[in-house]
């Protein structure tokens, strides 16, 4: 799956994950072993916590698109 994306100011880190999510069927759930908790997750998917260097490149190499999407 390779997904074309365009950022900007209306897609914010968290909006792009959680339509990566979506678009994939993916579950929140599935990225506790990535992220943390389940608590650090749910930060990350409403806004309130950054999505981390780490975090970004895993989360790029797993939907195929670049880490920039996520800082």
């Amino acid at each position: 799956m390779s997904l074309s994306i365009i950022r900007c100011k209306e897609n914010s880190p968290d909006r792009i994950l959680r339509h990566l999510l979506e678009s994939s069927g993916t579950h929140q759930s599935e990225l506790v072993g990535t992220v943390g908790s389940s608590e650090a997750v749910e930060a990350i998917m409403s806004g309130n916590s950054p999505i981390t260097e780490p975090q970004a490149t895993i989360f790029a190499s797993r939907y195929r698109v670049s880490p920039s999407l996520f800082l």
